[in-house]
């Protein structure tokens, strides 16, 4: 029982942070894929929920002739991002014209980060686009 409350407590923490009232739903909602197509040069609002500790295929279409970058990272951290920021960053994967297929491990504890699209030179975050780290399933 000790085991099912130290779990449900970080799911409650992310539902409250989501907006979600159902921390049961999110988890179900969780995938271990996404899919992106790069708009304008930035992201559209987009979460993606993924389980912890899983590896998530992600695949990213680039339709500008300009390359991109698609990068995760700690919602700590504010823009302009700098030198300093890379410390935060989970994830990154540049992403030229066209079609780019990679994979990351997601985190192991249920967190929220925010996802960080377009041109280098013009790295923002435009819109809410988040990450959300669900517990992979609830063991009693």
């Amino acid at each position: 029982m000790k085991m099912f409350r130290f779990m449900i407590f970080p799911l409650i923490l992310v539902a409250l942070l989501t907006g979600c009232v159902d921390p049961l739903s999110l988890i179900e909602s969780a995938r271990d894929e996404i899919d992106f197509t790069m708009d304008s040069g930035a992201c559209r609002d987009e979460q993606w929920v993924v389980p912890g500790g899983a590896e998530i295929s992600l695949r990213l279409t680039n339709p500008l002739d300009m390359p991109q970058m698609f990068i995760i990272m700690a919602r700590a951290a504010t823009p302009p991002f700098d030198i300093q920021d890379q410390d935060r960053i989970f994830f990154s994967v540049p992403v030229p014209p066209g079609f780019t297929e990679t994979s990351f491990t997601a985190p192991a504890m249920p967190s929220e980060y925010q996802v960080i699209c377009g041109p280098s030179d013009k790295l923002e975050p435009l819109g809410r686009n988040r990450l959300v780290v669900v517990q992979s399933g609830l063991e009693r």
